[in-house]
């Protein structure tokens, strides 16, 4: 299991019932991701996400940029998306920040009015 993901070794330790190789598997994870070179992410840094077709969605690559987020750590900013037309951006926050259309609705909040007021016992 030593070219499989943290997570995948996490999995087959808990599949047999291994706590301890879970856990090491996850810490494990945790700190070579941490200890990576590139790790933290900087300005400037970027991230290309390839994402496979299925069904009927076509394959795409989308490339982003890491920016400074204002006081509020560090963001993505898509650069490019492949082929053209294809939707992306999911991963640069929601869609209105970069004025794409939403295709998930937020629902709308209940009107507080049309609830049934709350009976008060002493």
């Amino acid at each position: 299991m030593e070219n499989f993901s943290p997570l995948a070794r996490a999995e087959e330790a808990k599949r047999r019932r291994d706590l301890v190789g879970e856990v090491d598997a996850l810490v494990g994870g945790h700190r070579g991701l941490t200890e990576a070179p590139w790790y933290p992410s900087r300005p400037g840094d970027q991230l290309l996400v390839t994402l496979e077709a299925s069904g009927t969605a076509p394959g795409s690559t989308e490339l982003y940029e890491v920016v400074d987020g204002g006081g509020n750590g560090m963001g993505l900013r898509l650069v490019e998306v492949s082929p053209k037309g294809a939707s992306g951006g999911w991963y640069a926050g929601p869609p209105e920040l970069y004025g794409a259309a939403t295709p998930f609705p937020a629902p709308t909040p209940p009107n507080p009015s049309s609830r049934p007021a709350r009976s008060h016992c002493p």
